[in-house]
């Protein structure tokens, strides 16, 4: 919202130039593929798109999201101290309980865990909505942590979502 009303763009606010970035990736759910360091990509839909002719879906019979993840042990991962969501959303029912999680795991360990109520954020509507988050990362030196990124649909809601950007840096 600060970024908005100095009319800056979000990287420009954050300061992100390009030499800072340790990983940029994005997925748009338009190839019957797997996308690199992306998991539980499969649920696509040509109903409703941000662009191209795909989006991907949540409603009830799906409690997670595709899940982005990253070993923190990969080149230049493990000094990172920021973690930037993006994506595109519609949400034409009801939301009854849904949060985009940042979970730092090890193993069967959770090391940290945090989320964004999606309810604070977004309102139903058939138009698309553009959401960020800005997660802080406290990674562990010489670690084999894994930073996972998903959306949690406990309240099995029906919303769609596309065109996701993750910017590490």
């Amino acid at each position: 919202r600060i970024a908005k009303q100095n009319n800056l763009d979000l990287h420009a606010f954050l300061k992100i130039a390009p030499n800072n970035i340790l990983y940029q990736g994005f997925v748009n759910f338009d190839h019957d593929s797997s996308y690199y360091n992306w998991v539980n990509t499969d649920a696509r839909s040509k109903l409703e798109f941000y662009s191209n002719d795909h989006s991907a879906f949540m409603d009830s019979s799906r409690e997670y999201s595709a899940t982005f993840q990253i070993k923190t042990n990969r080149k230049g991962i493990s000094r990172a101290r920021y973690l930037l969501f993006e994506s595109e959303i519609m949400i034409p029912e009801k939301l009854n309980k849904a949060a985009v999680v940042l979970s730092i795991v090890n193993g069967t360990e959770q090391i940290y865990y945090t989320d964004f109520d999606l309810n604070l954020y977004v309102k139903q509507s058939d138009e698309w909505q553009k959401i960020q988050f800005l997660f802080p990362l406290n990674l562990r030196k010489n670690s084999d942590d894994l930073i996972k990124l998903y959306i949690w649909n406990p309240g099995k809601s029906k919303f769609y979502y596309d065109d996701i950007s993750i910017i590490i840096y």
